[in-house]
């Protein structure tokens, strides 16, 4: 759904959405805002459904003889020509809140998912990289001063002596999973099964478009 506009405007001075309008913690903060352009496509960008702001005014658009664009687009680049254009709360990688932006989620076609392909309604879901619980084995170098298929070689590991080797953890392939009809306005971890990632101390950490990004919680 869009958000209302409000007396505040919705491009600064900088040409840019003020940041404190597009604050958000999950996807379901968001709403949209169109912003007109007279030679060129609409803007469709993020706000925060709490927020509210005025697009520039178009009014002189007819005394430039220039024809809009046909499609609207997104704030990644691209346009509703490529597929919907949805908001998401993008995570700004530093722990704390995220900021409301659109996107284009193709809807005819597959995605690449590891060394397969996600059929349209599907999401790819991403193992968790790194895993924790008891440490890795830690086994001596084979003579030549090489490590086990399996293990790589490191300073020292487990009390173990310069030149040992530690079992390195490799993660499962990506796999695909139905994208369920309670993210129908666009993929988050709060609108996911708590067993996406396979349960326990595997959870979800991000989602974007139609990829799921797990984690370990494990100490």
């Amino acid at each position: 759904g869009g958000a209302s506009n409000g007396g505040v405007a919705c491009i600064g001075t900088d040409g840019k959405i003020p940041q404190y309008l597009k604050l958000c913690g999950t996807a379901a903060d968001c709403g949209t805002v169109l912003i007109g352009s007279c030679c060129s496509g609409n803007l469709i960008a993020g706000i925060a459904r709490a927020r509210s702001c005025t697009p520039p005014d178009l009014g002189g658009c007819s005394q430039l003889g220039c024809r809009g664009s046909t499609v609207d687009g997104a704030e990644d680049g691209k346009d509703s020509g490529q597929g919907d254009i949805q908001v998401e709360c993008i995570n700004m990688g530093d722990g704390g809140s995220g900021l409301c932006q659109t996107q284009v989620v193709p809807q005819t076609g597959k995605i690449p998912c590891g060394t397969t392909t996600c059929e349209v309604g599907s999401a790819c879901v991403h193992p968790p990289t790194s895993v924790g619980g008891p440490a890795p084995r830690c086994v001596e170098a084979l003579d030549g001063g090489t490590c086990p298929a399996g293990f790589a070689m490191v300073a020292s590991c487990a009390g173990n002596p310069a030149g040992s080797c530690v079992e390195t953890y490799v993660p499962p392939p990506p796999t695909c999973v139905a994208i369920p009809a309670a993210c129908a306005a666009g993929l988050d971890c709060t609108c996911l099964s708590t067993t996406i990632c396979g349960g326990g101390a595997n959870l979800c950490d991000r989602a974007t478009a139609r990829d799921v990004y797990c984690i370990n919680l494990a100490p």
